[in-house]
C-alpha cells in the first residue's frame, strides 16, 4: 500500500465487511424462513424466478447507472434495500405463506446488487494500477465479514429471532452507507466530465435489450477467451446451484427448527470465511504467480468433480457438507481471483460491457438451467434400490452433475490458450496500456503448458504474434524450443527470420551452424546482420573467410556486426583499419550514428572514447544516452569532462552519464575523483552540482567526504538534498568519519533553527490570512517547513538509523494527533540532543 492510500482502503475494507456481513446474515435467514415456511421442494422453481428477476434488474441497472449521478444512484439503491428489508420484517409479523417466495427473490436481488454496487463504487475510487494491487486486499473485508457472522450469529439469532435478522441486515447496510459516502466524496477518481449528461444520453439511440443480448452472444462466440469465460460462468453456477440445493436439503433435515437452521447456516458462513481467508492469504497469490492463471482456474472444477463423484457414490451429510465447503472455499479464492484476472487482456472500454453481459445474462441462464435439472430430478426421479442398497434422488442427480463438472473442467482448460492468445493480440494493438500489461503478463508465463501454447503459436499466420512468441520462449530460457524456432529460418516474413536467428544465437546456435550459414546471403539485411552475430557465438572453422565479404555489405548494421565478430575472434587490433569507417558513421544519418555507438561500446580502445565523446551532444536523445552507456563499458578518464557536461541534459541522459562516470572512476582505480570534486564545487549550474553530489555518493575516499561537506552549504536546496542522499548511501557501506557527522549535526541544527523562524513568522504575521496574497505566502511557508522536516528526518536516518526514523516520520505525517504525539515522544528519546 502506497502513502495516501491508507484511509480510502480502510474505508472500503470496512464497507465491504459490513456489506458482506449483511449478505451472510440475510441469506442464512432467508433460506431458513423459506425452507421452513414454504418448503425446500420449491427451491428449484425459485432458481427460475431468481434468473428472471436478475435479468430484469440488470437491464434496469445498466440503463440507469451511466445516466444518473453515480454516487446518488448507488446511495438511492441502498436506501431502497434498507426500506424493503424493514417493510419485509413488518409483513413477516403476519407470517403470510405467499410472501416467502417474494422475500427469497428480493434477498437474492439485494445480495447480487450489493456486490455489484461495491465493486462499481470501488472502481470509481481507484485507477487500473491501484485496482490490480488493492482489490485482492479489499476482498479480504468480505471474508472478515463472513467470519464475524460465524462468531456472532448464534447469539444474535437466539436473542432476536430469525425474522429480525432482516432488520440487522438493514442496519448493516445503513452503517455502510455513510462510510461509502465519505470515501466517494473525498477520494473519487472518475471525473464527472466522463459521465454523459442526461441530454446527450437522451439524444443517443440506445440498443434494445434483445439487441444487447444478440451482440453479447456474438462477441463471446467470436473470441476464444470470452467463449471460455462465458462457458466457465455458465457451468460454474449450474454445478454450484446443484450442490447448494442438496446441501440445503440435507441441512434442513438435520436442523428442522428455523432458528437452529439459521444459526447453523451462519456458522457455516463463518467457517467458510475463515477457510477462504487462510487460502487467500497463504496460497492463492503464490499459486497464481507460480502456476499461472490458466492453471489455477482449473482448481475449482477439479474439486467439484471430486466432490460430486463422492456424492454420486455415497450420498449423505458428510459428502454433501464437504463438497459444499470445498465449493465455497474454491469459489471465493482461486476461482474468483483467477476469473477476474482473465479480464486483464480485455480493453477497459469493453470490460464493463462484457462483464455486465456475462454476469447479467449468462449467469442467470445457468441458474435457470440448474433449476431445470433439479426440478426434473426432484419431480420425476424416485429412490432406486440396487443390490439391496437404496439410491436417493440426490445421488442420482449427482450422476448427472458429474458430467457437467467434467465439462466445466474441460472449458476451464481452454481458458489458458485464449488468455495467452488475447495477450499476444494485445501486443499488436494500439493501446499502450494494454501493450504494457500484456507484455508484463506474458513475461510471467513460465509453466510448461503456457510454453507449449507459445510453441504452437509459432505455426500461426500472424508474423507479429510469431515474433512475440519467439521472444517470450527465449526469455523463458526454453532451450527445448530451439528446434521449433530453427524451423522458422525459412519463414517468408523477414522480421520472423531475423528474430528466429537472433533467438538461436542466444539459445545456443552450435547445432544450427549449417542452417545459419546460408542466411549470410539472405535478402533481408536484418537477417544477415543477426546471422553474423549468431555464427560468431557458434564459432566454427573458416568463419572469418565466410563473413569477411559482409564488410562491404550495403547494410550498415551487417558491416558493423561483421567488424565486431572479427574483433571478438582475432582481437581489436584486427579491425583498427576499420576505425575510419566507424568515424564516418558517427557523422552520418540517424541509423549510422546509432550503429557507430553500438560498435564503439564494444571496442575497448582509446579511439572509441574519442569518437563517443561528441555523440554525447547528438541531436537525438536516444543516441546521447547510448553514447553514455557505451562510455560506461569502454570509456577512459578522458571522457569525464564530456560526461560532466552531459549531466546538465535530460533525465535519461543524466542517469546514464552518472553511471558512466562512477564506472570509469571505479575501473581506473579512483583516477578522476579530484576532477569530479573540483567540478562539483565550481560548476555554475545547480543541476550539474547536484548530479555530481550523487556520483560522489557512489565513491569512497577522504576527498569525497570533504567535497560533500562543502556542498552541504550550497545555496541550492536540490544540491543539499542530493548531498543528504549521498551521505545516506555512504552510511550504509560503513560508519561516517567524525568530520562528516559533525557537519551533519550542524546542518540539522541550522534546519531546525530555520524551521522555528518560519513558524514564528507564520504565527506572528499570518495566523489568520485575510487575502489571497497572505494565503499564498502562508501556504508557501508551510510547504517550505514540510521540506525542512523531510530533510531533517533524512539526516536523522543517516545518524540514528533509517529503519528507526522512517516509522516516526510516517506517524508525524499521518494527521492523527495520537500518532503524532507518539512520534514526538519517540523522537525526543532517539534524536541527538545537540541538534536542538
Amino acid at each position: 500500500m502506497y502513502p495516501g492510500e491508507g484511509r480510502v482502503v480502510a474505508l472500503c475494507l470496512l464497507v465491504n465487511l459490513l456489506v458482506y456481513a449483511g449478505i451472510t446474515f440475510g441469506r442464512s435467514a432467508r433460506d431458513a424462513l423459506f425452507f421452513t415456511h414454504f418448503g425446500i421442494q420449491y427451491l428449484p422453481v425459485m432458481y427460475f424466478f431468481n434468473a428472471l428477476f436478475l435479468v430484469l434488474c440488470s437491464a434496469a441497472y445498466s440503463s440507469l447507472v451511466d445516466r444518473l449521478d453515480r454516487g446518488r444512484f448507488l446511495a438511492g439503491i441502498s436506501v431502497i434495500f434498507i426500506a424493503g428489508l424493514v417493510v419485509s420484517r413488518v409483513i413477516l409479523l403476519g407470517h403470510p405463506r405467499g410472501f416467502y417466495p417474494v422475500l427469497y427473490v428480493f434477498c437474492q436481488i439485494i445480495w447480487y446488487f450489493s456486490l455489484m454496487q461495491f465493486w462499481t463504487f470501488a472502481g470509481d475510487l481507484f485507477d487500473t494500477r491501484q485496482a490490480k494491487r488493492l482489490f485482492p486486499f479489499l476482498a479480504v473485508g468480505a471474508l472478515f465479514g463472513m467470519i464475524g457472522v460465524g462468531l456472532t450469529c448464534q447469539r444474535i439469532i437466539h436473542a432476536l429471532g430469525t425474522e429480525n435478522v432482516m432488520v440487522v441486515w438493514a442496519a448493516l447496510i445503513l452503517a455502510a452507507l455513510p462510510l461509502g459516502g465519505i470515501a466517494y466524496r473525498r477520494y473519487r477518481k472518475v471525473s464527472e466530465m466522463l459521465r454523459p449528461d442526461s441530454l446527450s444520453v437522451a439524444r443517443t439511440s440506445r440498443p434494445s435489450e434483445w439487441q444487447k443480448i444478440r451482440d453479447g452472444f456474438r462477441e463471446v462466440k467470436q473470441e476464444p477467451l470470452l467463449s471460455s469465460m462465458g462457458g466457465y460462468i455458465l457451468l460454474l453456477w449450474t454445478v454450484y446451484s446443484v450442490v447448494d440445493f442438496y446441501f440445503n436439503k440435507t441441512v434442513k433435515a438435520q436442523y428442522p427448527k428455523t432458528d437452529d437452521l439459521t444459526a447453523f447456516l451462519g456458522h457455516f458462513g463463518g467457517l467458510q470465511g475463515l477457510l477462504c481467508l487462510t487460502v487467500q492469504l497463504l496460497l492463492t497469490r503464490t499459486f497464481i504467480a507460480r502456476l499461472g492463471v490458466g492453471t489455477t482456474i482449473e482448481f475449482h472444477p477439479t474439486a467439484l468433480v471430486a466432490g460430486l463423484s463422492w456424492i454420486s457414490l455415497s450420498y449423505g451429510f458428510p459428502s454433501v457438507f464437504s463438497t459444499k465447503l470445498a465449493d465455497a472455499t474454491m469459489l471465493y479464492t482461486f476461482s474468483d481471483s483467477s476469473y477476474q484476472l482473465l479480464y486483464n487482456p480485455i480493453a477497459l472500454e469493453r470490460r464493463a460491457r462484457i462483464r455486465g453481459f456475462i454476469e447479467g445474462y449468462i449467469r442467470p441462464l445457468s441458474l435457470a438451467a440448474s433449476g431445470g435439472l433439479i426440478f426434473v430430478g426432484e419431480r420425476f426421479l424416485k429412490p432406486l434400490t440396487i443390490a439391496g442398497r437404496e439410491i436417493p434422488v440426490g445421488q442420482q442427480v449427482a450422476w448427472a452433475a458429474v458430467p457437467l463438472a467434467v465439462a466445466w473442467l474441460a472449458v476451464a482448460t481452454t481458458a489458458k490458450g485464449g488468455y495467452i492468445r488475447a495477450l499476444l493480440g494485445n501486443l499488436q494493438g494500439s493501446s499502450p496500456t494494454l501493450r504494457h500489461s500484456a507484455a508484463a503478463a506474458l513475461a510471467k508465463l513460465k509453466d510448461p503448458s503456457s510454453l507449449s501454447i507459445l510453441k504452437h503459436t509459432l505455426s500461426g499466420q500472424d508474423p507479429g504474434q510469431i515474433v512475440t512468441a519467439i521472444e517470450l520462449l527465449e526469455s523463458a530460457a526454453a532451450t527445448e524450443a530451439a528446434d521449433t524456432v530453427a524451423g522458422l529460418l525459412g519463414h517468408p516474413d523477414g522480421r520472423v527470420r531475423a528474430t528466429a536467428v537472433a533467438a538461436l544465437g542466444r539459445l545456443g546456435p552450435e547445432k544450427f551452424i549449417e542452417a545459419l550459414r546460408p542466411l549470410l546471403a539472405d535478402p533481408d539485411p536484418r537477417v544477415r546482420a543477426n546471422a553474423v552475430e549468431a555464427l560468431r557465438k557458434a564459432g566454427g572453422a573458416n568463419l572469418i573467410e565466410q563473413i569477411k565479404p559482409l564488410l562491404n555489405d550495403p547494410s550498415v548494421r551487417a558491416r558493423v556486426n561483421t567488424l565486431l565478430a572479427i574483433s571478438a575472434i582475432q582481437g581489436v587490433s584486427a579491425v583498427e583499419d576499420c576505425m575510419p569507417f566507424i568515424a564516418d558513421l558517427t557523422r552520418g544519418h540517424h541509423q549510422a550514428r546509432a550503429a557507430a555507438t553500438y560498435a564503439l561500446g564494444r571496442l575497448p580502445v582509446e579511439q572509441s572514447t574519442e569518437l563517443l565523446a561528441p555523440l554525447l551532444k547528438d541531436p537525438e536523445l536516444s543516441i546521447r544516452s547510448e553514447a553514455a552507456k557505451a562510455l560506461c563499458r569502454v570509456g577512459t578518464p578522458s571522457a569525464i569532462p564530456n560526461l560532466i557536461a552531459a549531466l546538465g541534459g535530460d533525465g535519461e541522459l543524466r542517469h546514464d552519464a552518472r553511471r558512466a562516470i562512477a564506472k570509469i572512476v571505479e575501473r581506473s582505480g579512483g583516477q578522476g575523483t579530484e576532477e569530479l570534486a573540483r567540478s562539483a564545487i565550481e560548476a555554475p549550474g545547480p543541476k550539474i552540482r547536484s548530479e555530481l553530489a550523487d556520483v560522489l555518493g557512489r565513491l569512497k575516499g577522504p576527498i569525497v567526504f570533504d567535497t560533500l561537506i562543502k556542498l552541504l552549504r550550497d545555496s541550492e536546496w536540490r544540491v543539499r538534498w542530493k548531498v543528504l542522499k549521498a551521505f545516506g548511501r555512504l552510511s550504509r557501506t560503513g560508519p561516517l568519519p567524525d568530520n562528516a557527522r559533525a557537519a551533519l549535526f550542524d546542518y540539522a541544527h541550522g534546519e531546525l533553527t530555520n524551521y522555528r523562524r518560519s513558524q514564528a513568522i507564520s504565527h506572528a504575521l499570518l495566523r489568520s490570512p485575510t487575502n489571497d496574497g497572505e494565503r499564498i505566502l502562508a501556504e508557501a511557508l508551510e510547504e517550505d517547513r514540510l521540506n525542512m522536516e523531510e530533510r531533517v528526518f533524512r539526516l536523522l536516518g543517516i545518524l540514528c538509523g533509517h529503519n528507526r526514523m522512517k516509522p516516526i516520520f510516517e506517524k508525524l505525517r499521518s494527521g492523527d494527533n495520537r500518532q503524532r504525539a507518539d512520534a514526538l515522544e519517540a523522537l525526543d528519546n532517539l534524536a541527538p540532543k545537540k541538534i536542538g
